[in-house]
């Protein structure tokens, strides 16, 4: 029988990239992390590859957009003075395959790869201090080198999530709170680019209660929280910043318009009493209650009787961790 929570796991299911979207995946950052490994000019500077992003993190929703790759370089590459000079020399690298020469374009901090289905981003380091540690990325615009953390910030979704964990057979609610958040944002902000994925993920990671159990409870408490903490922003027309959870002492600014975070804002401020009223509904008449979800998750959250695990994909309750990225290096 059917009940609100088993509803919810269906829909985050619903939300997973399935395996051939993973696949494609896989087939566009592989071949091109080994081409670089292998190079015959750009691998006597490459030292290791790894996946970043919301695909690494596997707080990704369908379909998958993007692969962030970082490439981490030896110190050599290192030139304080003209940071584009690793991005030529990447790029060219890139271009010297075939399959990548017409499609790579330079960034400000990366170069992208656009294929039929999927752009990776493809962004050099140096690791001054070693792999695992704050890296420098050089910024075309600014001819600068800034610190980054990458595999910090992993390290803070992992944590993040195990915290939600209630006992160790448990998946946790953080990473399906980010989709929950992401997917909230692509149907009632539709079309709108900002806030960004990245900034959903930060908002869940600091607004989140990691006590709640209950999904509904999970997505209201996180929708309270950050209204809450967000109000004196939208109250003063001003915009907040976060802190970057792989570099201490650091903020990460959203990127928006202040009208860009006004819309968000009244958006799930909205969404609040939505959210109560189908919540507390679904102890009388759950078909009722999942139509208001369906407000403001759109037709993938499914109704009572749909048979939404026919068409879902393996959910990422059931998935392996995210540890088991591979690194090429």
């Amino acid at each position: 029988m059917a009940t609100l929570n088993s509803l919810f796991t269906d829909f985050l299911s619903n939300i997973e990239p399935d395996e051939d979207t993973r696949a494609e995946a896989i087939d566009a950052h592989e071949p091109v992390r080994e081409w670089l490994a292998n190079h015959k000019t750009f691998g006597a500077v490459h030292v290791e590859t790894f996946l970043a992003g919301s695909y690494r993190r596997r707080t990704s929703v369908t379909p998958i957009k993007d692969v962030d790759i970082v490439v981490v370089c030896a110190m050599n590459a290192y030139d304080p003075r003209d940071p584009k000079k690793l991005l030529t020399k990447l790029k060219a690298a890139l271009d010297d395959n075939r399959k990548y020469k017409t499609r790579t374009t330079p960034r400000r901090r990366s170069i992208q790869i656009e294929l039929s289905n999927i752009d990776m981003d493809i962004v050099p380091t140096v690791a001054p201090s070693g792999t695992d540690h704050p890296l420098l990325i050089p910024d075309r615009d600014v001819t600068q080198w800034f610190p980054t953390h990458p595999k910090g910030h992993i390290t803070w979704t992992q944590n993040l999530n195990a915290a939600t964990k209630a006992h160790e057979n448990d998946k946790g609610r953080f990473v399906p709170l980010v989709k929950m958040a992401r997917w909230w944002k692509y149907e009632r902000l539709r079309g709108k680019r900002h806030p960004k994925g990245h900034m959903m993920e930060l908002m869940a990671g600091y607004y989140h209660d990691s006590l709640a159990r209950d999904w509904a409870d999970v997505f209201i408490a996180w929708v309270e929280r950050t209204t809450t903490a967000l109000a004196p922003y939208r109250q003063t027309v001003s915009m907040p910043s976060f802190s970057d959870p792989g570099l201490s002492g650091q903020t990460i600014k959203t990127g928006m318009e202040q009208v860009d975070f006004n819309r968000f804002y009244d958006e799930l401020q909205a969404t609040f009493p939505l959210a109560m009223r189908a919540r507390d509904l679904a102890t009388t008449d759950l078909t009722a209650s999942a139509k208001i979800w369906r407000q403001i998750f759109g037709d993938k959250f499914p109704l009572p009787g749909d048979d939404a695990r026919k068409l879902a994909a393996p959910s990422v309750l059931t998935r392996p961790d995210i540890r088991q990225a591979p690194t090429f290096g």
